[in-house]
């Protein structure tokens, strides 16, 4: 597609650029360069007949990324297939074919990687495809025209004509079509690759100053183009030297036939000169007012009947107006409904039944289990309980039911219910007249306020308890400790946790009530936790390790190795740590 090399020959005057210097002004978009790349992501389904619309996609994403940056797109599609081109699409339609046919052997096989990439060589965008884009087009209200021919001889028309201010192509023949800017290499950002007409003098590769539109245009077919393949070893570096050595492509001919290194057809001369008259008066449609046919360029008075012939043939008002609506088929010449199905979107296949409801996240966090729909919920009445009664037992019954703890009192006082002589119906009923005084002790208070809030850490949670019977005035009595539920873990009593000097702790002393939690648990396999109350001595207590001492060995020897059984290195620091140094004068001479 397009002339080989030649955009690396202008690489000095491209310009690295953006859509959004377009902004309020429109641009002529080369519909079938997007279909093209927009069918490489399906180019499976296309090869096997699946329906897809992944192209339609590609080319409105691009098309809304302008509309994004304020430029008015106008959309140009190939039509029908010219004369000269034919053996040009000829040959191409042959490699698709292979291509095909090695992709479908490879499908076969299972090869999907290798199947693909022979289905993207193969594919081909056809005019239905352009009709189904195009029906999208209509629908978002956005400027379309199907060319008679060639989209590149109509998007050079209309740069031409002012209707548009630049085109968007990856096809290099529109510098040949005589384009003034031409945007290259677009992404999916908006940025591009832009090369100005009136840049071509700058170039360094090749010395384009002083050079004409005919010149540049003879420069790029005897190269090789679409319309007519290079002579064997000719390129644009040699057409380039040739050109500027000769005034006119005759002379080339002839040069070249004398010099004898290049074979030169026959029928060359009379090739050379259709491809040109192709390129400079190619019918093109033009879409102001009613619309009418015409040419890029007038016809000269003295034009060959034979060349006018390739440039298409000449259509009537009806069909070309139609065609360039994108209501008939530029092939066919027939209107889409007749040469095509449309394609319809496949039809999701949907269970007849829902699925059941699946259950939420929170619903395994639930308390308790959630009530099915259909389940009746029987409400129960409960009897409001007065707040000192909730206390009470809270205070009294709750907390020692939970810990199997030995609770001290530090004085006989009785821990009485302020409710004990109301029966227990007349207690849901009546209201006392006083608020609730207080636990006596401020030990029983101090325990009951922690184990009301804490659960037993080695049993598991049981349901609620059952109803108790109506509580009676009982007084918080010294209980013997029971076995410890766990290996390791014991309960100790917490009177000598509040005062070691016999001073009362106070109620609002924040440090004694932790202390007080704290010494009711002690683990055997770590060292006691000493615990400095306010008014108290920092020094520690006596040790209580059951464990045995070890002897004590005198200053300067070393230590004997430990065996099974024998206490280990660190109860041996521990004792030596416990045990007071000697500074009398009978400490041994042998230990210094």
């Amino acid at each position: 597609m397009g002339i080989a090399g030649l955009l690396p020959l202008l690489k000095d005057i491209q310009r690295d650029s953006h859509v959004e210097a377009y902004r309020g002004k429109t641009l002529g978009i080369d519909a079938y360069v997007w279909l093209h790349r927009g069918a490489y992501a399906c180019a499976t389904e296309l090869a096997l007949g699946k329906p897809t619309t992944r192209y339609i996609t590609y080319a409105m994403h691009r098309i809304k990324m302008l509309q994004h940056y304020g430029v008015r797109p106008y959309v140009v599609f190939d039509g029908g297939h010219l004369p000269s081109k034919a053996g040009t699409e000829a040959e191409r339609a042959a490699r698709r074919k292979d291509h095909r046919a090695r992709g479908m052997e490879l499908h076969a096989k299972h090869q999907n990687a290798a199947a693909r990439e022979a289905f993207v060589r193969s594919v081909d965008v056809t005019p239905q495809m352009a009709y189904e884009l195009i029906k999208q087009l209509k629908a978002h209200g956005i400027s379309y025209i199907v060319a008679p021919y060639e989209a590149d001889a109509q998007l050079a028309y209309l740069e031409q004509e002012g209707l548009i201010d630049g085109i968007i192509t990856e096809d290099s023949d529109l510098l040949v079509f005589g384009c003034k800017t031409v945007l290259f290499k677009l992404d999916t950002y908006g940025h591009c690759v832009e090369i100005h007409r009136d840049r071509f003098a700058a170039a360094k590769q090749i010395n384009l100053a002083g050079w004409t539109d005919k010149a540049f245009r003879q420069m790029a077919i005897l190269s090789g183009c679409d319309y007519l393949p290079s002579i064997v070893g000719m390129g644009l570096k040699n057409a380039h030297r040739l050109l500027r050595k000769y005034d006119s492509i005759h002379q080339v001919l002839r040069a070249l036939r004398l010099e004898g290194k290049m074979t030169v057809p026959p029928s060359y001369a009379e090739d050379f000169e259709r491809a040109e008259f192709t390129f400079a008066h190619q019918r093109v449609w033009d879409p102001r007012g009613e619309g009418s046919m015409t040419t890029l360029t007038p016809l000269p008075s003295e034009a060959a009947k034979e060349h006018i012939a390739y440039i298409g043939a000449p259509l009537t008002w009806d069909q070309a107006r139609a065609i360039a609506h994108g209501e008939w088929c530029p092939i066919t010449q027939r209107p889409f409904a007749a040469s095509a199905a449309s394609w319809q979107a496949p039809t999701l296949a949907t269970p007849s039944q829902p699925r059941a409801a699946q259950p939420t996240l929170n619903a395994f966090f639930r308390r308790t289990p959630s009530v099915p729909r259909s389940t009746t919920i029987t409400t129960a009445v409960v009897t409001p309980v007065p707040r000192g009664l909730q206390e009470t037992e809270s205070s009294c019954s709750t907390a020692e039911s939970l810990f199997d703890t030995t609770v001290e009192k530090r004085e006989s006082t009785p821990c009485t219910s302020p409710v004990s002589g109301i029966d227990e119906d007349e207690a849901a009923h009546t209201k006392p007249s006083s608020p609730p005084s207080p636990l006596s002790s401020p030990l029983c208070a101090r325990h009951s306020d922690v184990d009301a809030g804490i659960s037993s850490p080695t049993s598991s949670p049981v349901a609620s308890p059952p109803r108790k019977p109506p509580l009676t005035s009982t007084p918080c009595v010294r209980r013997t400790p029971s076995a410890p539920v766990t290996p390791g873990l014991t309960w100790t009593t917490s009177a000598a946790a509040y005062s070691a000097s016999g001073e009362e702790a106070s109620d609002n002393d924040d440090m004694a009530r932790r202390a007080a939690w704290f010494q009711r648990f002690r683990f055997s396999g770590a060292r006691a936790r000493h615990v400095v109350l306010p008014g108290t001595s920092p020094s520690p207590s006596p040790s209580t390790d059951p464990r045995p001492t070890p002897p004590r060995l005198p200053l300067g020897k070393r230590a004997v190795p430990e065996t099974p059984g024998t206490p280990g290195t660190y109860a041996k620091r521990r004792a030596m740590s416990d045990t007071p140094l000697r500074t009398d004068a009978t400490t041994p001479s042998s230990g210094i």
